[in-house]
Formats: structure tokens, C-alpha cells, sequence
């Protein structure tokens, strides 16, 4: 609690610091955090990459073969070899790993304009989230579907999130949408925690997965973790809160067709 400045607040503290708030009997409150442009973010790690030396392919995995000190990737253009592998294709996990009981859910972000007269240093969290973005607009998320079951229309998409939040916030509901973004995140139940470490059985063959829908805030400490493991090799897991490949019953056997 001392590190992240946390308090917890009464019913009435609520309603004095927030008054703009509704039906709420009580919050925790975080006095200080960071705000990041995601998409900045990765511009910046994306070009720090590159002056390293990354060489990036936007390619299709058409064959992966993980025998032996060297391993193969295949390509419909290439083949490349390498002594490391890291599985790390984000929801796509299952398209190398199909036994895995993965569980996929589609997320939309809206972009609205709302110039309500609220703190623009506050982020709530609260049956969905709501941040501050710049001048009247603010980003409002965040939904859970069934990639299969997601619905198309973006006005009805938009009423059901601005709605989870309409509750607590009633003036929300003067909120226009102005843009609408989703993605597939995927979690490994039933810990739903990142999984990451060395692959059982092949050699030298990591994963970098199970992010879910805090890939921002898990994936730079899980990263260096893996990283350290690989170059370390005290271990075979990256740390103990993190899922061990290894702990799961399902094989990390790779797609049939894949295999070279």
C-alpha cells in the first residue's frame, strides 16, 4: 500500500472527493500512476530495436522444426536458423499449440468526446475503464467477448460499454463515439496468469504468452525475467508467480503440420 500511495476510501470520503460519481459505497484510490501512449510506446521500442541491430519479417510460419542444438523456421520466402527460440505470437499461441486450453476474448477500445467538467488527471476503474486522452476525448473500454460472438455494429458495441459505466457515472451518457478499436487477447486458465519459461522438451525453445489483457503492465518484467533464464540457465521457470510451462497436463506439442 505504501508504494503505490493506496487508500481506501468510506462511502462518504467517495462522495466529497467525487461527488460526480453515483451508487458507490466505496473505492480505493491511487494517488499517483503513469499514463502511456501505447502506440507511441511501441514506435519508440520498435526503433530501439532496430538501431540494434532486429531484423523484423512479416511472414508466415510454415514449418518450425526444434530438434538438436540448431533450430529451423520456414517461411513461404525463407529458412532461418537459430540456436533460441521464443514463442511469442500473442493470441495466436494456438496456432502453433493446439492442445493448449487457451481462452480467447475480443476487447474493443472507443475513442469518445465527452467534455464533461471532470478531473482530467483521473482514471476510473470501474465495471469498465475510463481515462483521460487529450483536449474532450477520453478512452473508454473495455469489453470481454467470444471472438465468435462479438457483435458488428459499432453504435451497439459503443452503448453496451459506455452503459457499464452509466451506472456510476450517469453523465457519461452525453458521450459521442468517435472511433472504435478491438483486438484478441488470450489467457491459459484456470490461473490465467502469463506463462513463460523454457518449453518441455525441445531444446533451447521458450514461450512468452498468456498476457491476456495486461500485456502492458506483466510483458517488460516477464520479458527481462525470460531473458535472464535464457542466458542464466539456473532454472526452468522465470519466477515463481509466473506459470512454468511445464505445469501443464495439455503437451506443448506443436502443430502437426508444422512440424519439419
Amino acid at each position: 500500500r505504501d508504494e503505490f500511495e493506496l487508500s481506501l476510501l468510506s462511502q462518504k470520503e467517495t462522495r466529497n472527493l467525487y461527488p460526480f460519481l453515483n451508487q458507490v459505497e466505496g473505492a480505493i484510490s491511487i494517488r499517483s500512476a503513469y499514463k502511456v501512449d501505447l502506440r507511441v510506446l511501441c514506435e519508440i521500442l520498435k526503433k530501439t530495436l532496430l538501431d540494434r541491430g532486429v531484423v523484423f519479417l512479416h511472414e508466415k510460419v510454415i514449418g518450425v522444426n526444434l530438434g538438436g542444438d540448431t533450430s529451423r523456421i520456414k517461411t513461404p520466402y525463407t529458412s532461418l536458423e537459430a540456436t533460441k527460440i521464443i514463442f511469442a505470437p500473442g493470441s495466436q499461441l494456438s496456432a502453433f499449440f493446439p492442445q493448449l486450453p487457451l481462452a480467447p476474448t475480443r476487447g474493443h477500445l472507443a475513442q469518445i468526446r465527452w467534455s464533461k467538467a471532470i478531473p482530467q488527471n483521473l482514471g476510473l476503474s470501474m465495471g469498465g475503464h475510463l481515462i483521460h486522452q487529450n483536449d474532450n476525448q477520453w478512452l473508454l473500454g473495455t469489453t470481454y467477448f467470444s471472438p465468435d460472438e462479438s457483435p458488428s455494429d459499432e453504435t451497439e458495441i459503443f452503448q453496451l460499454m459506455r452503459d457499464s459505466l452509466v451506472r456510476w457515472l450517469p453523465a457519461l451518457a452525453e458521450a459521442q463515439l468517435v472511433s472504435l478499436w478491438s483486438g484478441v487477447r488470450c489467457v491459459l486458465p484456470p490461473n490465467r496468469q502469463p506463462v513463460a519459461g523454457a518449453l518441455p522438451g525441445p531444446k533451447n525453445a521458450f514461450v512468452l504468452s498468456g498476457f491476456g489483457s495486461k500485456g502492458g503492465l506483466w510483458a517488460p518484467y516477464t520479458a527481462k525475467k525470460l531473458a535472464q533464464l535464457i542466458f542464466s540457465k539456473h532454472s526452468e521457470s522465470v519466477d515463481e508467480d509466473i506459470l512454468n510451462p511445464s505445469s501443464y497436463a495439455v503437451p506443448w506439442k506443436l502443430r502437426s503440420d508444422l512440424e519439419t
